[in-house]
């Protein structure tokens, strides 16, 4: 089925874009770096062949102090020619009432769009695009979106079975995955067979064998992407909830989509009269393993049901998802590295339930608690209401 856009909406758009041609300009003289202190970084990067996805695209861009594009352009004559200051304004808002219609807002990103919509100024400017805004959005659109399944290995962790949370499905990166896709790389030549052999050495001691949260999205790629990941981040935050790191705060959890899993590093130099004798480098963690067998998650009777229940359907009523929203705050804990940021998640999910027109817990002055966790959390709830307005006591880290 074919994307569509009202006539009426689309008629404003591009009145709105042909508005945005006349704010094209030349690209200001760049300003001459003050004097001063520079440091003397030794930048060195190495991008493989494997890891260059499509065209290589060159994007001048202008960011101001704090990193945000506020300016780009593009090649016709000299000097560049692009959009800057209020013209850049102009195009960011133009993208942002496209990608949010209806028809476009669940299958495109917002730099998909605003990247469109440049490449039609650019070539409208070039006298290279017979076609209106809506029509060349339209078609790059239809173009772009695709069904993707998309896999997240998981850090170290490992599973016997595969099963549901939500839209994502815990999986096995399995060794014959990793076989039948080194075994697809071309390998012209030994220099390339042994890269090849290299690299995939060092990814299969990364991902073989993990779990891996894997969703099926269809959208253009960095909307496909974005919306997959934001799903396999919920779907880890509830596994976590099978971790014993939720146990006592002695224990950290590294269950986190892989490069989530921030495992301390450590870098020292030794030297001896001002000169370095040996550079040292390592981990202060290793980030222990996590098996999750199905004797292991049979061990917490019904959790994995009301999990998936509740992940299927979040938004089914307020109450739900006021309780998944608690429940991914909650999970925040278990991969804290220090108590009190422990604290703050396990408080912050509980208020965000028991919290009542402002109030905390109103029923504990009628009703005393009916176990050791209800007391437990009510002394956590006190300190909180209490450490804003007096110094925290110190030996409160004992009884976490």
């Amino acid at each position: 089925m074919s994307i569509q856009i009202h006539p009426e909406a689309a008629k404003r758009l591009d009145e709105l874009a042909n508005q945005l041609l006349t704010k094209v300009v030349p690209e200001p003289p760049l300003m001459p770096a003050k004097e001063g202190f520079r440091p003397d970084i030794y930048p060195v990067a190495h991008i493989p062949e494997q890891d260059i996805i499509g065209e290589l695209v060159e994007i001048r861009s202008i960011v101001n102090g704090s990193g945000q594009e506020v300016g780009r352009f593009f090649q016709q004559d000299n000097p560049r020619v692009g959009l800057v200051g209020e013209g850049f304004s102009a195009l960011i808002d133009l993208a942002r009432k496209i990608q949010k219609l209806e028809a476009l807002r669940e299958t495109t990103s917002l730099g998909f769009i605003l990247d469109t919509v440049f490449e039609w100024v650019e070539g409208k400017h070039k006298n290279a695009r017979p076609e209106r805004l809506t029509e060349y959005v339209l078609k790059r659109t239809e173009e772009e979106i695709k069904d993707f399944e998309i896999w997240f290995p998981l850090h170290r962790t490992y599973l016997e079975s595969s099963f549901p949370m939500g839209p994502v499905v815990f999986r096995t990166i399995t060794r014959e995955m990793m076989d039948e896709c080194e075994a697809r790389t071309p390998k012209p030549d030994p220099e390339t067979t042994m890269a090849v052999q290299f690299a995939f050495a060092r990814d299969r001691s990364a991902v073989q064998g993990c779990a891996a949260a894997t969703t099926k999205i269809r959208a253009e790629r960095s909307k496909a992407m974005a919306t997959a990941r934001e799903q396999a981040e919920s779907a880890v935050a509830l596994l976590r909830f099978f971790s014993p790191a939720n146990w006592t705060p002695k224990l950290r959890s590294y269950c986190a989509l892989l490069g989530r899993e921030n495992v301390r590093q450590r870098a020292e130099l030794f030297l001896k009269h001002n000169s370095i004798v040996t550079y040292s480098r390592g981990v202060l963690d290793q980030g222990a393993q996590w098996v999750l067998s199905n004797s292991y998650l049979a061990s917490f009777p019904g959790l994995l049901g009301r999990l998936q229940a509740l992940s299927a359907a979040p938004n089914k009523t307020a109450f739900r998802q006021d309780l998944y929203d608690a429940l991914l705050m909650y999970s925040r804990n278990s991969v804290a590295i220090e108590p009190a940021d422990k604290l703050v998640y396990i408080l912050v999910g509980l208020e965000s339930m028991l919290l009542r027109d402002g109030c905390r817990y109103p029923f504990s002055a009628s009703a005393r608690p009916r176990n050791s966790c209800d007391e437990t959390a009510m002394k956590l709830l006190d300190f909180q209401s209490s450490k804003d307005h007096n110094p925290p006591d110190i030996s409160f880290r004992s009884h976490l």
